[in-house]
């Protein structure tokens, strides 16, 4: 067996991360001179076999085995990604909505190592952190680190390219606002080859507007609009205006405690 017990400790579970499934084909690429009809049987019967279909190494899998890979569908994934600078109850609300609308088996929260069109000056690990307190209660929630780096710019092309995801079964979360500036994003014109869109409309813009400035077709997620947003959040924490709808009290309380915004 060339996969050891913690390792299928962690790959039997119905729930895997990006990081995860990483070191999945790492270990995977390193052994693959030694898969045999025994030691894919055993991969096969783990969910983690689904999650690798359109993988670099999906192709080397089916060669090497005789059994039939192609009834395997991919995990139906969103991407929400942000600076997340605070992280606020609209963000989830968005993913959950996405989720129940669109039959989604997960959102994968992504912060920004270096967000280049905004000067966020609070660090990726405080981010992090408080993304993961918003999310963590929540099984249908994950968090990546993919785009820590703090010294290149984080551009969305790229971090889609290094997910390897098929578009087919990737979905990626946008508010409306962010929605209409996508133009200006670092080779927007190939994020249409990776990912589909879903749309949450904010309260001051609408369809015309989305007709008007977005380039790709696009799904709507329903819904009431929302009308956060974490600069308007942290102007509100400086006047010291904050209510229960805009932060978990985890969130809040991380923030106090050190000394944010």
């Amino acid at each position: 067996m060339w996969l050891s017990p913690d390792e299928w400790l962690i790959y039997s579970n119905n729930k895997i991360s990006y990081e995860q499934q990483n070191l999945l084909e790492e270990n995977l690429f390193k052994n693959i001179s030694n898969i045999n009809q025994g030691s894919v049987t055993n991969v096969t019967d783990h969910w983690v076999m689904i999650n690798l279909k359109g993988s670099k190494i999906y192709d080397l899998l089916s060669k090497s085995s005789p059994y039939d890979f192609k009834n395997f569908k991919m995990k139906k994934i969103g991407i929400l990604g942000g600076t997340f600078d605070p992280p606020h109850n609209a963000h989830y609300e968005i993913a959950r909505r996405a989720i129940e609308q669109y039959q989604l088996e997960s959102v994968i929260f992504i912060p920004s190592g270096t967000p280049w069109q905004k000067d966020s000056k609070t660090s990726f690990e405080d981010r992090y952190k408080m993304t993961n307190l918003l999310i963590q209660d929540n099984n249908l929630f994950e968090l990546s680190d993919i785009e820590k780096s703090e010294k290149n710019p984080s551009y969305t092309f790229e971090t889609l390219n290094n997910l390897d995801h098929p578009k087919e079964s990737l979905y990626f979360i946008l508010g409306s606002d962010t929605a209409i500036n996508i133009k200006t994003w670092k080779n927007y014109e190939q994020l249409s080859d990776l990912t589909h869109f879903l749309i949450a409309l904010r309260s001051e813009d609408n369809t015309e507007m989305l007709k008007e400035n977005f380039p790709f077709e696009y799904e709507l997620i329903d819904g009431e609009k929302l009308n956060l947003s974490s600069s308007g959040l942290r102007k509100k924490l400086k006047e010291n205006e904050l209510n229960e709808n805009d932060l978990p009290e985890k969130v809040l309380n991380y923030i106090n405690e050190n000394n944010l915004y």
